[in-house]
């Protein structure tokens, strides 16, 4: 099945108390879109999102493909996921109790306004982020001082895999492309 959306803003309302969703989306587009996805709560199981494609909003110097908020307990788990376009952050990582995955994703275009955006901005919680693909030479992942853990692993980019790591040895850092 896929999905496809362009520039919409789209609630899902789950049949459950909480209002908290979780799910399998496969070959989810969505092209040119200020928010692709904003995840604000989400169950344990997670969400996972498999073969995606995600553009920013065309004239846009602020979109974000993926925001996840700081009230989200669970996992999003990227696999084979493609960023490209009009973009200022592909991944934006807020939540303390939750974790974000990115595995084998294809991260070709960000900061469009030129201020040393990361591909990925993680502010809190957990994350891995392994065999991926930068595109471009910028900050490829930025972990801010509230992040609990991160595994960063096995990526690849031209001119080197770039991290701007404020939690010490809490980062397990390792066997990525240098310059």
């Amino acid at each position: 099945m896929q999905h496809f959306s362009s520039a919409t803003r789209r609630t899902f309302q789950p049949p459950f108390t909480d209002h908290a969703a979780n799910g399998n989306f496969l070959g989810l587009g969505a092209d040119s879109c200020q928010r692709a996805i904003v995840v604000e709560q989400l169950q344990a199981y997670g969400l996972l999102i498999s073969n995606g494609e995600f553009v920013g909003r065309w004239s846009s110097t602020n979109a974000v493909c993926l925001e996840i908020g700081p009230e989200a307990r669970g996992k999003v788990s990227l696999v084979n996921c493609s960023f490209w376009g009009p973009i200022d952050r592909c991944v934006w990582m807020r939540s303390p109790a939750g974790q974000f995955t990115a595995s084998a994703c294809n991260f070709v275009r960000w900061d469009v306004r030129r201020t040393g955006a990361p591909a990925i901005q993680l502010d809190a919680g957990k994350a891995i982020v392994q065999g991926c693909t930068f595109g471009q030479t910028n900050l490829h992942v930025q972990v801010g001082e509230k992040v609990t853990s991160v595994i960063l692993t096995a990526n690849q980019a031209a001119g080197g895999f770039r991290v701007e790591n404020h939690i010490g040895n809490r980062a397990q850092i390792g066997l990525n492309e240098d310059n």
